[in-house]
């Protein structure tokens, strides 16, 4: 962590006022300097007696005067040196480092900190102002930047246009950072910005061959260079899209994308019946969907009982610790339609919208265990489309496109998501419980961009 640790006092009147400790620092060497200019003088004067102590003024000058360099260079640096600290993201690299110096110089400035984000303390007599501590860490294509709560400013730090302004301070090799989200860390010391480099592509082209994007990890998707998803433990995912944001696209190269790292099996079921649901051997009715799904509870519990019989009531082991039991992908595309297809009043409806929610509710709740990954779409975020009963179950969750607040909240629910910025098509926000920790908020996502006549 790049630290801008020493707090200013200044005021307007006499400029800036170091604290004692740095001012010791800074003199306390001085009488050794003195020493080897007295031995100097000594040595001009025509005193033999005072000659034999030319040599031991000057050696004890020099030494003092490499030491005080020493010490100055030391104290005055101890602030760069990326430390561990709670909270943090750890220690830097090289690059990162310089990355948070250049930020720390930006932003650690009394020009910036009082006149232009206006969250300096004037001091009691009203002749100055106290200048809150500022650090800084940065891990590739993301921070934070810290800046102290000295109580009379957290108001002001948490104000709407605070994350403009701390975005605007960013320039030249930083200017690809954008403060995303704020908010005040354990303790209520420290109000934290949240940075993310907002103009680097992640994004994957995909031209129709799988093999540059296969991860070694046969359990885990690779759905951007910034992003790989572990379906092992974040086993069911939920992607929201209208037409045209690229939604079928993303699950497209998803289906693809597992097949090719040898997953068991990929279904890919729609009531719009296309390429993709007869490719994958899926349904383009009500009933073979819930037929489908009630097979596949089948299957779980086969392969529950498979892996109770081989390792008893022994905790931890799950599909991935059998030799024959691979993954599987169970698409469900349009699941709006889906529950409205079978929300009629009439009983054969109703017997169909019961076991439709009984088998996605299974499989949600016991499938993660053995392999089986249900990715539900819908065009909207809502409980018509998504119900309560497995939408918890849900750890991966992406919104293509443009979205309303209503269903950011409904998807992202208890994180507060920014939507000033515009998405492009195949771009969306995105969130992974178990998949690094960059992603266990809600942030921008670029989906793969697959090549036309792919």
């Amino acid at each position: 962590m790049i630290n801008g640790s020493r707090r200013i006092r200044y005021t307007n009147a006499e400029g800036d006022h170091l604290p004692y400790s740095d001012v010791i620092a800074m003199v306390w060497w001085l009488p050794f300097l003195f020493a080897w200019i007295i031995g100097e003088t000594f040595k001009r004067l025509p005193f033999e007696k005072l000659h034999t102590l030319v040599y031991p003024l000057q050696t004890i000058g020099v030494i003092g005067v490499v030491a005080g360099v020493i010490t100055m260079f030391v104290y005055f640096n101890r602030s760069h040196v990326p430390t561990q600290l709670d909270g943090g993201i750890g220690k830097m690299t090289n690059s990162d480092v310089k990355t948070a110096k250049r930020i720390l110089k930006q932003v650690a400035n009394k020009s910036v900190l009082v006149d232009r984000l206006g969250v300096g303390v004037k001091t009691s007599n009203h002749t100055g102002y106290l200048i809150p501590f500022v650090r800084v860490e940065i891990d590739g294509d993301s921070g934070f930047v810290d800046i102290e709560n000295l109580g009379a400013n957290l108001k002001r730090l948490l104000s709407e246009d605070m994350l403009a302004m701390m975005s605007g301070l960013f320039a030249g090799k930083t200017a690809k950072f954008s403060a995303v989200r704020s908010h005040v860390l354990p303790g209520k010391n420290w109000v934290r910005f949240e940075i993310e480099d907002v103009r680097t592509s992640h994004r994957y082209l995909f031209k129709g061959d799988y093999a540059a994007f296969v991860s070694p990890d046969m359990h885990s998707l690779r759905l951007a260079d910034d992003l790989v998803v572990n379906m092992r433990r974040e086993a069911h995912m939920a992607v929201i899209g209208r037409s045209g944001t690229g939604k079928s696209q993303l699950l497209a190269f998803m289906a693809g994308l597992a097949e090719a790292q040898g997953w068991e099996t990929v279904r890919f079921h729609s009531l719009k019946s296309d390429g993709l649901v007869q490719l994958y051997n899926g349904s383009s009715t009500s009933e073979g969907i819930i037929d489908d799904l009630e097979n596949w509870v089948t299957v779980m519990r086969e392969r529950q009982k498979a892996i109770t019989d081989r390792f008893g009531t022994a905790t931890g082991v799950d599909y991935a610790d059998m030799d024959d039991m691979k993954d599987v992908m169970i698409i469900v595309d349009e699941m709006g339609w889906l529950n409205d297809s079978v929300s009629g009043t009439d009983k054969a409806s109703k017997e169909l919208k019961a076991r439709l929610d009984s088998a996605l509710g299974i499989l949600a709740k016991g499938a993660r265990s053995v392999g089986l990954h249900l990715v539900l779409s819908a065009q909207y975020g809502s409980n018509e489309a998504l119900k309560v009963g497995y939408r918890q179950q849900l750890n991966a969750r992406i919104i293509m496109g443009n979205s309303s607040a209503l269903e950011r909240q409904f998807l992202f629910q208890g994180y507060e998501v920014d939507d000033s910025e515009h998405l492009g098509l195949g771009e969306g926000l995105a969130l992974f419980n178990y998949s690094g920790p960059k992603w266990t908020e809600p942030r921008k996502f670029q989906a793969p961009w697959i090549s036309e006549g792919e």
